[in-house]
């Protein structure tokens, strides 16, 4: 889609702003693309840990793909974390996922231990 393209452009010329990548993966999820969409989110969510539009997002866009029953886990960060954590190990997880959910679990925490 349009929305698409021009959020993917602008998270190409500034991978770092948050707003851009958390408007590609919702972008993505109005495009029926929830998996893809919850991939860019980690992302979105491994830049800011306390975006709570992307943790939202990261909910519903778990929700669209089929893990309802994960989804309200998303809410919390706490809570996310373990399940990205059980989600890296699940076969049904997808390399990709599951790698974007190991470097984001990773930023959080180098993140975490900076500000502590």
């Amino acid at each position: 889609s349009a929305a698409v393209d021009k959020f993917a452009d602008a998270v190409k010329a500034d991978p770092t702003d948050v707003e851009a990548v958390e408007n590609l993966g919702f972008a993505l999820m109005k495009d029926n693309r929830a998996g893809e969409a919850a991939y860019v989110l980690i992302a979105a969510l491994a830049l800011d840990p306390n975006r709570a539009t992307a943790w939202f997002n990261f909910g519903d866009a778990l929700a669209r793909d089929g893990h309802e029953s994960d989804a309200p886990y998303a809410a919390r960060q706490q809570k996310t974390k373990q399940l990205w954590k059980r989600l890296i190990s699940d076969p049904g997880t997808s390399p990709e996922v599951a790698g974007a959910m190991k470097a984001a679990l990773s930023m959080i925490q180098q993140r975490e231990s900076g500000q502590q």
